[in-house]
């Protein structure tokens, strides 16, 4: 039961053909997976990034309130004391006259 060189050579390259495509659909799903976690590991990076900007927003809101409060804390007091100058300057020329 020889076979002869020909179908030797055949059946040899169909085997290798086998084992390519083996190969290949191995290297496809390995990539597959690859991808699979890189996508996983984006999704995670746009998450903490998403989270890490919204923590800022809050303290940026926070400092914003507490400088808003001062600024209006100055300006209040910047009033009251030209507030009083003005009088005072009404009540000096009603004393000079």
């Amino acid at each position: 039961d020889k076979k002869t060189k020909k179908a030797r050579r055949q059946s040899s390259s169909e085997k290798g053909d086998r084992e390519a495509k083996r190969d290949m659909s191995a290297e496809r799903g390995a990539a597959r997976l690859r991808e699979r976690e890189e996508e996983r590991e984006k999704a995670e990076e746009r998450r903490k990034a998403e989270e890490k900007r919204k923590e800022r927003d809050r303290d940026k809101e926070r400092a914003g309130r507490r400088s808003r409060s001062r600024k209006n804390e100055r300006k209040s007091r910047s009033r009251r004391r030209s507030r009083s100058r003005s009088a005072a300057r009404k009540r000096q020329t009603l004393r000079s006259r």
